[in-house]
């Protein structure tokens, strides 16, 4: 083997969520273990974010709440700081397509909310915003000195269908699950595919809701992301 991924824990690190209360203990646990790492010339792939935060955070909502952009954003330039000098390859965030879904809509893992798609779509949303906001503070911040690259780890699938008929059914399908979050962030116009805006729209409208169920970015956001 010559790398090896695993992630952080932001609790861990700010006991309290706010950068202002760095744990002593928790940084050089990550420091002695990328020690190791490095005298077993094993290369590390960090993922600052996979499921847990702070659970003073999760009392003001988690996901559900926009400040966690700017505090995931204030975490990951403390680990960017520590550790930045010995991790050249970060994931921000790890498949925030599960985190939203299983966290805020059907309540099947942590923290166990069953507040329905909106809900799913909101905390999505704020983990958009809040990958840009590590990867920006990267690369105005740390880039020049450290050198290393930031990404985001988003599982995509691939639907087959029964017949050709069916073709317009596997695009929405892979739009919705990976399109969603990839679509903001690697292609050339950014934000939502415009066939899960226009989905979720249509049904948010024959539910009887006053808007769609989707946040909408802003252009600057857009741009941003």
């Amino acid at each position: 083997l010559h790398h090896y991924r695993f992630s952080l824990s932001w609790p861990r690190i700010l006991p309290t969520g706010y950068s202002h209360i760095v744990s002593k203990d928790g940084l050089k646990y990550y420091h002695d273990l990328l020690d190791e790492l490095e005298k077993n010339q094993l290369s590390p792939f960090v993922t600052i974010y996979h499921w847990d935060h702070p659970e003073a955070l999760q009392k003001l909502g988690g996901w559900m709440n926009e400040l966690m952009v700017d505090l995931f954003g204030d975490y990951a330039r403390v680990v960017f700081r520590q550790f930045g000098s010995k991790v050249k390859f970060f994931t921000t965030i790890n498949e925030p397509h599960a985190i939203c879904r299983d966290g805020y809509k059907t309540g099947s893992q942590a923290p166990g909310y069953r507040l329905g798609a909106t809900a799913e779509y909101i905390c999505g949303h704020n983990i958009l915003k809040a990958h840009a906001r590590a990867y920006h503070i990267y690369n105005d911040e740390f880039r020049a000195e450290q050198g290393g690259k930031v990404g985001i780890a988003i599982p995509c699938q691939y639907y087959f269908v029964k017949s050709e008929k069916d073709m317009d059914a596997r695009e929405r399908a892979f739009q919705f699950n990976c399109g969603r979050f990839s679509h903001p962030i690697f292609s050339g116009k950014g934000d939502y595919p415009d066939i899960v805006k226009q989905k979720v729209a249509e049904k948010s409208k024959i539910e009887g809701r006053n808007r769609s169920k989707l946040p909408v970015f802003s252009e600057e956001w857009i741009q941003y992301i």
